[in-house]
């Protein structure tokens, strides 16, 4: 079972190192599959601080992965959705 799981992660590294996406954004993407998510919900998913969060999205952004976008719930809070 170890193994099946090391080759899995190492194909996941070096799809993510591939794109210049670090561990962190493959979370951050992942978590994304199910909808939109508020940045602050990544962060406590992700148990980080908020201000990381900012980085990891501005790097998805930059790569047009991920997009922020105003919440149809609360326009003053952003969240993050798949392009």
């Amino acid at each position: 079972m170890m193994t099946l799981f090391a080759a899995a992660r190492d194909e996941m590294f070096s799809i993510l190192l591939s794109h210049e996406l670090t561990p962190p954004h493959g979370f951050a993407l992942t978590m994304l599959r199910d909808g939109p998510l508020r940045m602050r919900d990544m962060a406590d998913r992700m148990t980080c601080d908020a201000s990381y969060i900012t980085s990891v999205v501005d790097r998805l952004e930059e790569t047009g992965l991920a997009e922020r976008r105003a919440s149809p719930i609360d326009r003053r809070v952003k969240e993050i959705a798949l392009t």
